[in-house]
């Protein structure tokens, strides 16, 4: 369906942009990207272009059924130079899948091209985590995953990462390995489970959520 495949649009400044085309009037989208175009880019027209075809031709095809049972299909990307290793992730109106903003840094000094793409991966990944430790979901994640989940923050962020990683492995492999080493570097350890080993509860939860989004069985 082509609501799970999301098209290409310009890159406005320090933007990747990754909804479909603007449906709204002319005026009303001009006004919008106005609105959001820092005044000085601090990122590279160059680079952002490559970012935006690398997830345009590679990411989105790949992350299609997992974003669109998020409802994550739509929203932007903000590649921004002074964030550190974690992103941030904005959702707003469930109604709307572009009410989203993810904000991920440059990571230039890394030599990994898609290194901002491999990042906002695991803040991709952050809202399922979330949803996890609520309480009201602890009938099926168990009350004891949720409850680190909710007490612990580290603990979700660490999640979070490993999720990351989960997705990756089902949707698009030939990144996966590249994904862990990011995570790693930007953690300061030599293999990315010295610094995000597995928690089997938690792991397990989230991979049949990530599976459940693929309609993948557990034997695949």
């Amino acid at each position: 369906p082509s609501e799970t495949a999301p098209a290409t649009r310009s890159i406005a400044s320090a933007m990747i942009h990754l909804t479909p085309a603007c449906r709204q009037p002319a005026s009303v989208c001009s006004a919008e990207r106005a609105r959001a175009r820092p005044a000085v880019s601090a990122v590279s027209t160059e680079r952002l272009a490559a970012l935006q075809r690398t997830w345009d031709s590679t990411y989105a095809p790949a992350l299609a059924p997992f974003l669109a049972s998020r409802r994550l299909d739509g929203g932007l990307l903000l590649v921004v130079p002074s964030i550190a290793a974690e992103g941030r992730i904005f959702t707003g109106r469930w109604a709307d899948r572009a009410d989203n903003v993810i904000a991920v840094g440059d990571h230039v000094g890394i030599d990994i091209p898609d290194a901002p793409l491999l990042a906002a991966v695991r803040e991709l990944c952050a809202p399922l985590v979330t949803e996890l430790s609520t309480t009201g979901r602890a009938r099926t994640t168990g009350a004891a995953v949720a409850g680190a989940l909710h007490d612990d923050p580290a603990s979700a962020s660490r999640a979070s990462v490993r999720c990351g990683a989960a997705l990756l492995d089902t949707a698009l492999p030939s990144r996966a390995a590249t994904y862990r080493a990011l995570w790693a570097r930007l953690a300061g350890v030599a293999r990315f489970t010295d610094a995000f080993p597995p928690d089997v509860a938690t792991d397990t939860v989230i991979g049949i959520a990530i599976r459940g989004a693929f309609a993948l069985s557990p034997s695949r």
